[in-house]
């Protein structure tokens, strides 16, 4: 990540413990704990502009609490993993917002069942 983006995510970093567990062994990963709502995302639309996708970040996670809400391993070029917890209408237009279509996975997914965005 260059200094614009880890500034921007040491501008909203909040306190508290860091939920994800490791997902990656090699390259270690830069890990921060924001809040995900509107000023960071502005921020994000704004280095989008002078940086690729993938120099924003590498994982997204959102948690309500400490229960994950969505689970994104390798932003941008992966499924993206939410919980069976949110309103599949909900998730339906969040899909058809983002042009991808989702599906229920087959698997259960840290004991529970998730529902997978994949791209078209």
């Amino acid at each position: 990540m260059t200094e614009d983006v880890i500034d921007c995510y040491f501008l909203h970093a909040q306190p508290g413990e860091y939920l994800p567990g490791a997902n990656t062994i090699w390259p270690v990963s830069k890990k921060f704990r924001c809040q995900f709502d509107c000023k960071l995302l502005g921020d994000l639309v704004t280095l989008s502009n002078r940086h690729a996708e993938p120099e924003l970040l590498d994982h997204l996670f959102i948690y309500s609490g400490a229960e994950p809400l969505l689970q994104w391993h390798d932003a941008f070029g992966n499924a993206m993993l939410l919980s069976s917890s949110l309103p599949e209408a909900r998730i339906a237009s969040f899909a058809n917002r983002l042009d991808l279509t989702y599906a229920k996975a087959q698997e259960q997914i840290r004991d529970r069942q998730r529902l997978i965005a994949k791209t078209r």
